[in-house]
């Protein structure tokens, strides 16, 4: 079978798009630094790809929900704190108040004194961080604590309010509201009983076992708050160190080694010139063809 020049000038033309095409290419992948510029480039490495970009679109999602978790935590535990040395220095008012040696007017003095710890404790149990308040439950728009003629009440809710802080992995942030109810019940008794000299003997006897028990709870619950916390600190290293990877295994599929690509783009121009010059050697007119 005869080649003729029309056979050959299609052929060369054929070779040369196609070499165009891939100089092409190569340079897109050394302008984005992509590898991988349409899924039928590398279907194996694009799904790959595809799998680990959700993966970090799940673990920055984690990592939203534990630093928001750390958060709360951290504002709740101090919180707790305080209300802690508050009830502390309520117990050691009631104690030097239970003596019976001291005089009404000295009573009414230390009544004034554990009322005003007690406002501060109020002020402690209704700690709002934005909008949201931190111990009244799930309804975190309304204040928990609310104080009245029969002392203080509860006004929260008291459902739980939870992150998710890896896969399958939830934790608790709030403390319910119920841990400062017993304080506040303690403290009411405690003035209630210095106000009559009938009465004032219970206060370093029934009063002060009350309270005790009371202060046992909050402590109980800031030692929780502060475990959590531990979890939710371990997570978010865990999270970091998981990130890290999917972004490097990412990086392996999609990224371009930038070396070798310039490497290949240059014998890629070195193809596509020497086959322009063998081209124009093939197609060169003979005098055969212009012989009558």
């Amino acid at each position: 079978m005869r080649v003729s020049q029309t056979m050959l000038g299609s052929m060369l033309q054929s070779d040369l798009q196609n070499v165009q095409a891939q100089m092409l290419q190569t340079q897109q992948e050394l302008a984005t630094g992509h590898r991988i510029l349409q899924p039928s480039d590398h279907p194996v490495a694009t799904e790959n790809v595809l799998q680990w970009q959700a993966g970090l679109a799940q673990n920055t999602q984690y990592q939203t929900n534990a630093s928001d978790a750390s958060n709360w935590l951290s504002q709740s535990q101090s919180a707790l704190q305080s209300a802690v040395g508050l009830a502390q220095k309520v117990r050691t008012l009631a104690v030097g108040a239970g003596s019976g040696t001291l005089t009404s007017a000295e009573r009414a003095a230390i009544v004034q004194q554990i009322q005003s710890v007690q406002s501060s404790l109020l002020d402690v149990a209704n700690t709002r961080v934005g909008a949201h308040y931190l111990f009244s439950g799930e309804q975190t728009a309304t204040q928990p604590f609310v104080s009245g003629p029969s002392g203080v009440a509860y006004a929260g809710g008291g459902g739980s309010i939870v992150r998710e802080i890896g896969p399958g992995v939830t934790v608790q942030v709030n403390t319910q509201g119920s841990a400062f109810t017993p304080v506040f019940g303690a403290i009411g008794q405690i003035l209630s009983d210095l106000g009559s000299s009938a009465t004032v003997g219970n206060v370093a006897g029934s009063d002060l076992g009350q309270l005790d028990q009371a202060l046992n709870g909050l402590i109980f619950a800031q030692g929780q708050s502060g475990a959590v916390s531990q979890q939710v600190t371990q997570a978010q290293g865990q999270l970091q160190a998981m990130a890290a990877s999917l972004q490097s295994l990412r990086a392996s599929g999609l990224d371009t080694n930038v070396a070798r690509t310039v490497v290949r783009l240059q014998e890629e121009q070195t193809s596509y010139q020497s086959a322009l010059a063998v081209g124009a050697q093939l197609l060169q007119p003979t005098l055969a063809k212009y012989l009558p």
